[in-house]
């Protein structure tokens, strides 16, 4: 079995790859959203709607959240502040048609891995569009980014992103006040994925910054979900919740 003990080491030129085609993959799957009616931006009832929606709005995001991301609560730094570029691809129709609005004075810089920001967000859907209203968290690092769950999910484990190579995936996730550390334990087995081979066992444990997690696993496809077991501890090292799959 191998044990790794992770900090906020990455392969910073493969998750930039990955990040390239995450953003393509949105984009696409924006468009998607806009032409499966058969009409144009213009011309599409719930796009036309959504066409008024606004970039970033001020507000509060809703208790549930505050509650559990200190990030949220902690006063905001001139470092919080999301470069130029990123807020140009926010004001685009294409990203509007979604009907997120983003909490402007919430957007914080979580952390930093392999010198590249990642920023989190509370975000309101206006039930414009294809999704419905509601509110939840937002991710977004390196050019691409996408939803991080809403608190519900968030507090049970289930809300993450993943970015994938051959016999590697990267989890990003937030994770609840209370949690210093997470460990992910996989049984030997298949990689998964487009990856056909076998690996040891693997305990890593890495630290939560920001009330984020960012780790690199070698397992893939179904095998990064299950057989596994990920524990939360507090700072303490006393267990806050074990779970059987991610």
């Amino acid at each position: 079995m191998i044990s790794v003990v992770s900090g906020a080491g990455s392969q910073a030129s493969l998750r930039r790859s990955c990040r390239r085609v995450v953003l393509a993959a949105t984009l696409a799957v924006a468009f998607t959203l806009l032409t499966a009616s058969g009409g144009s931006f213009a011309t599409t009832p719930s796009a036309a709607a959504c066409s008024q929606t606004k970039t970033f709005i001020t507000g509060t995001p809703d208790q549930s959240l505050l509650s559990i991301l200190g990030v949220l609560r902690r006063q905001a730094t001139p470092a919080d502040a999301l470069p130029a570029s990123v807020k140009e691809a926010f004001a685009r129709p294409i990203f509007r048609m979604l009907g997120r609005e983003i909490l402007v004075n919430y957007i914080r810089r979580a952390r930093v891995v392999a010198g590249t920001s990642y920023y989190v967000m509370p975000v309101l859907y206006t039930g414009c569009g294809a999704f419905g209203r509601g509110e939840s968290m937002m991710l977004w690092a390196g050019g691409s980014g996408g939803g991080a769950g809403t608190a519900a999910t968030i507090e049970r484990g289930s809300a993450y992103a993943t970015l994938g190579s051959f016999g590697h995936t990267t989890i990003e996730t937030l994770i609840p006040d209370g949690v210093a550390t997470v460990t992910l334990h996989y049984p030997a087995g298949k990689i998964g994925g487009f990856d056909r081979g076998h690996a040891p066992a693997i305990t890593i444990t890495t630290n939560v910054v920001g009330n984020l997690l960012i780790v690199t696993v070698p397992r893939g496809g179904n095998r990064l979900m299950a057989p596994m077991t990920m524990t939360w501890r507090a700072a303490d090292g006393a267990t806050v919740k074990t779970f059987s799959r991610l």
